[in-house]
């Protein structure tokens, strides 16, 4: 449209120009001759010379030429003036468009895949893109798809023998047929069964992407039980303990932080050097609540540092699978916090773990 009108106003300047130039050309005298006379007598040519045109009609040519060339200015001012606006309006859908592409944008995560760009009519550039968008949101969706019913069958094939193993405890155990030098440890395999299937819970929900459950959590007191869960778990009474926790609540996923603080807190325990120790420490600060872990443990390289924090990942001859720290990394993110982990020059890791403030 915008090409069009400015091919038309270039057609009016170069006819306005015609106009200027064609009327611009001079005259010249002009003589005129009148013949006289009757039957009777002969005839009497007389012969006048109108004066000189250029000075009789010149003003009226002169006159002409202006009107039309302000004529032609108003027409190329109008034309120019549409020209302006079409262009805004066009500028204008054509950004309302994208805008609204961008907005649908953003209002898409791993979560929420349902929205598509509208197509519209004009088969245009924008169409085609928002087009290639959309087959490619739905093959996104689909892999989504098939990645939650996986999920789901593996829940289910995983809750079943936790739930036997259970019960094949349980039930001697309420019947009475545990011998009593038995029961701690028959305690304990049923307190890792609960912690194994809490394990379980969290981690299907944050990968199905579910909202967990949140509620108001005494920080200070959930770390001081899980430490002392971790000191009895890894059994390592040379480790020195060192706890620094202000009194803090925050309403969040209790068992998405219980179970990231247990793996960091274990893995600084059980990552460790004889006779090392470790330091856990809460601050409520001005904009965020702060959770550092520190230990004695081995020197980490800068390569391995850079990938500590991925699954099965871990220092070589370590004990454990890798995976501790990469859970409690994405449950932290789960609870909208951020988890930074740098190697102390001494050996060791400290790890900061913020969360948004209370």
């Amino acid at each position: 449209m915008v090409t069009s009108v400015a091919t038309l106003m270039v057609s009016m300047v170069v006819v306005l120009l015609l106009i200027w130039f064609v009327t611009d050309s001079s005259s010249s005298p002009v003589e005129v001759t009148i013949t006289t006379g009757s039957d009777s007598n002969p005839p009497i040519d007389t012969t006048f010379v109108v004066g000189d045109v250029e000075g009789s009609i010149r003003l009226g040519y002169t006159e002409l030429r202006w009107q039309l060339l302000r004529l032609g200015m108003i027409v190329l001012a109008l034309m120019f003036a549409v020209a302006v606006v079409a262009a805004w309006l066009l500028n204008r859908r054509m950004f309302n468009r994208i805008g609204n592409i961008t907005a649908v944008a953003e209002t898409m995560d791993e979560h929420f895949l349902d929205a598509r760009f509208e197509i519209s009519a004009k088969n245009d550039e924008i169409d085609h893109m928002a087009t290639a968008i959309n087959a490619a949101l739905d093959r996104l969706q689909g892999g989504f798809e098939r990645q939650r019913m996986f999920v789901r069958s593996a829940s289910h094939e995983l809750r079943t023998p936790l739930t036997v193993a259970r019960t094949a405890l349980e039930i001697p155990l309420a019947e009475g047929r545990v011998e009593e030098s038995l029961l701690p440890d028959i305690e304990q395999a049923l307190v890792a069964q609960s912690r194994l299937e809490e394990l379980l819970d969290a981690l299907l929900t944050l990968s199905r992407g579910e909202a967990t459950t949140l509620e108001l959590v005494s920080l200070d007191v959930s770390l001081q039980r899980i430490v002392h869960e971790v000191q009895h778990r890894t059994n390592l009474p040379e480790i020195t303990w060192h706890l620094d926790c202000e009194e803090v609540s925050a309403t969040i996923s209790r068992t998405s932080f219980e179970i990231a603080m247990s793996n960091l807190i274990a893995n600084a325990a059980v990552h460790n050097v004889p006779a090392g120790w470790c330091s856990i420490g809460l601050h409520n600060l001005e904009d965020h609540i702060e959770i550092t872990i520190e230990n004695s443990g081995p020197t980490v390289d800068g390569d391995l540092l850079a990938r500590i924090s991925q699954p099965f990942v871990k220092h070589p001859g370590s004990p454990g699978v890798g995976l501790g720290l990469a859970i409690a990394d994405q449950l932290v993110a789960a609870m909208g916090g951020e988890m930074n982990i740098t190697a102390r020059a001494e050996g060791g890791l400290r790890v900061v773990v913020m969360l948004p403030g209370a």
